[in-house]
């Protein structure tokens, strides 16, 4: 399966078409946000019935939930050094 990347201004692209310098400073970014952790919204309903859920993800469980191993291993790919 494909992981795709959406940008602040909600565009879409593959992972592997990112440049380095965004591939790297979204490596990061998600790393400082699984430090910090995150809340999630999920919420549905109609007229009558309406469902809302929140999660928080943090650590290694915010990781999975960003997709951070598919950024790390299109760096790994390209060579780049200073990722983990």
């Amino acid at each position: 399966m494909t992981v795709k990347h959406t940008t602040k201004d909600g565009r879409e692209m593959s992972i592997a078409g990112m440049d380095d310098k965004h591939l790297l400073n979204t490596i990061k970014w998600i790393e400082s946000r699984a430090k910090e952790g995150f809340y999630v919204k999920y919420s549905c309903g109609s007229n009558k019935y309406y469902y809302y859920d929140e999660y928080h993800y943090q650590g290694k469980e915010a990781l999975e939930h960003l997709n951070y191993s598919s950024y790390v291993e299109e760096a790994n790919k390209r060579g780049i050094t200073n990722v983990l």
